[in-house]
């Protein structure tokens, strides 16, 4: 392949990632499961005390798929709409009873009179964690949250707290894990962000959309990054993972994605039904130390992201401008994740079949496309 015609191609595939009417354009996509959210929390309220109810009732359906960025906000509603899906009813003390009522308080201002001009506050997570930052190049600068753990007292940050026990890190005192973020953090956080504006525009411009908030914590939580679909818009940083600026680019693009591929899901789902005990499909990942099996879900998940983390290998080592990263790692970067990517494309669809609904099929067929496109000649030796 020429030179000219692999950019041709990496323009093509890159375009199809951020512009796709269905699996790309992040700005839609993000609107779309807002939406869904929204609508869910209005019709969740006939389950909430009358007067609750009647503040929700009345509150701007553009306010409320503002409020469904939250994490805290978006993760009890989720919780609550699964709740009503299996039980067929909501508690009327739930959680988001709990959450909305601070945060319509807050938004009041002492009154319950709400119209789409007023100006709506920050996100009541943001509001909560004083000290919060804003990060990244001017594309995204309006959108990217550093959660600081200097905490108001509120029901919003309690939730956090409980949620990040339970999904992230099992501490007893959570708070502790989460860090304040430094000079130095915020250092190696705007160049990894920078280096993703340049390296793959088309991609950075939109993607954080999905995950808005970031959260550093300690080297003892066992992972580099994390992202939870119980924790919603929420990637989380070690420390460790800032030593490099291409690992960190790596990481977040890799996070970002995944809220991405959920917020798709939330749309509507890429599996006809689940499958219980020992008849769900699994695919096996050579690359990991054993047990080495995901189920399909997650399976699915990796494939989303290895396409893509292909196209941005391809596209630091064709577009390199300024960057400083070894051509060769760059090249073994594209290879490993166009192997991975061409390995997990054809499992998920031959053992997922039964479960992929039409959509899941039509993002397969899509993802694989769009990998093949930057084939080195090397994709279909098998994954390493």
């Amino acid at each position: 392949m020429t030179l000219l015609t692999e950019e041709t191609q990496l323009d093509s595939v890159l375009r199809s990632f951020a512009e796709d009417d269905e699996f790309g354009y992040s700005p839609s996509i993000v609107s779309r499961a807002l939406a869904v959210l929204a609508s869910g929390a209005q019709s969740l309220s006939r389950y909430l005390d009358p007067p609750l109810q009647d503040r929700v009732s009345r509150l701007p359906l553009d306010w409320l798929c503002i409020l469904e960025r939250d994490p805290v906000i978006r993760s009890a509603t989720e919780q609550a709409l699964s709740d009503e899906a299996h039980a067929g009813t909501v508690a009327p003390d739930c959680a988001l009873a709990e959450l909305l009522t601070e945060v319509l308080d807050s938004l009041a201002g002492g009154s319950d009179q709400y119209s789409t001009g007023e100006a709506m506050p920050q996100l009541p997570i943001v509001a909560a964690m004083t000290g919060t930052w804003r990060i990244g190049p001017p594309a995204i600068s309006d959108t990217v949250h550093v959660l600081s753990p200097n905490v108001m007292d509120s029901s919003v940050s309690s939730a956090f707290w409980r949620m990040f026990r339970e999904f992230i890190h099992d501490s007893e005192h959570p708070e502790d894990n989460v860090l304040s973020p430094t000079p130095q953090h915020m250092d190696a956080l705007q160049a990894a962000l920078t280096t993703l504006c340049a390296v793959v525009p088309e991609l950075a411009s939109g993607v954080f959309a999905h995950a808005p908030t970031l959260c550093i914590v300690t080297d003892d939580c066992t992972f580099k990054s994390m992202s939870h679909r119980q924790f919603p818009g929420t990637i989380f940083l070690s420390e460790r993972s800032l030593d490099s600026m291409w690992t960190t680019a790596d990481a977040l693009l890799h996070e970002a994605l995944h809220h991405k591929l959920l917020d798709l899901h939330l749309i509507s789902s890429m599996v006809r039904a689940e499958i219980a005990g020992d008849d769900f499909p699994m695919v096996a990942s050579p690359w990991n130390a054993p047990p080495n099996e995901w189920i399909l879900g997650r399976a699915l998940f990796a494939f989303h992201v290895y396409a893509h983390l292909t196209a941005f290998a391809a596209s630091a080592r064709v577009r390199r401008s300024g960057n400083s990263h070894p051509m060769t790692e760059l090249a073994q970067m594209q290879s490993v994740s166009g192997r991975r990517a061409h390995y997990l494309g054809l499992r998920v669809v031959e053992v997922g079949e039964p479960m992929l609904s039409p959509r899941g099929r039509r993002l397969c067929q899509w993802l694989m496309h769009q990998t093949m496109a930057l084939d080195d000649g090397t994709f279909a030796l098998g994954p390493i």
